[in-house]
């Protein structure tokens, strides 16, 4: 297994710690994985990753998560364009995976596209 592989895994271990459902992981070890449940552990992480995090507000990626919710720099409802787009990718993959509904994944795409259509914007683009 990669160095990259192995960070991504173990750096999402744990950050849904509170939401239990069928997809739970087994207490093997990463090294008895087969690649299918690797995958798929990653697959599923970095949704969570996307839509718990998300900004309420918007339903966009936020610019930085603290897991502890103790943002220092009051930065707590920034978002990030690039990151949102992943995250809205994200949103598809989970539909696909049967994470979400297609109703749920049409909600939150739709307050996203309701949040940029209203917010400002500097020759076109989100500051």
């Amino acid at each position: 297994m990669s160095m990259a592989v192995a960070s991504v895994l173990f750096g999402c271990n744990g950050l849904n710690s509170e939401k239990k459902d069928n997809r739970e992981l087994s207490s093997t070890s990463a090294t008895e994985w087969t690649e299918t449940q690797l995958l798929d552990t990653v697959q599923y992480q970095t949704f969570n990753y996307f839509w718990d995090g998300a900004e309420p507000n918007s339903g966009l990626a936020r610019e930085r998560i603290h897991m502890d919710s103790i943002y220092p720099t009051h930065d707590r409802n920034i978002i990030t364009i690039g990151g949102s787009g992943f995250g809205l990718m994200a949103i598809l993959v989970g539909v696909e995976r049967d994470f979400i509904t297609r109703e749920q994944a049409l909600e939150r795409l739709e307050k996203a596209v309701n949040f940029l259509s209203e917010a400002d914007r500097f020759h076109g683009a989100w500051p």
